[in-house]
């Protein structure tokens, strides 16, 4: 399933860390619709939290895994 323009639109404030109450506000939107909008996509991307749904989206890069690096002996 697809999200709806009004749920990435909710997704893009989210992935700001913005609360539910700042996003309704900026969105002209009750607080409860922003709750149904974040169930609904919860359910569509089947996770369970904010951060998973951005992940999932791709709305966050995670920083690359440094290489192990070597590291010379010392000799005492």
């Amino acid at each position: 399933m697809e999200l709806t323009k009004r749920e990435w639109e909710v997704m893009q404030y989210v992935k700001l860390g913005m609360k539910y109450k700042e996003i309704a506000s900026l969105m002209i939107l009750s607080e409860r619709t922003i709750r149904t909008h974040m169930y609904h996509i919860f359910i569509k991307l089947d996770v369970n939290n904010r951060v998973a749904a951005i992940a999932k989206l791709g709305l966050v890069s995670l920083p690359p895994t440094p290489a192990k690096v070597k590291r010379k002996s010392r000799s005492r």
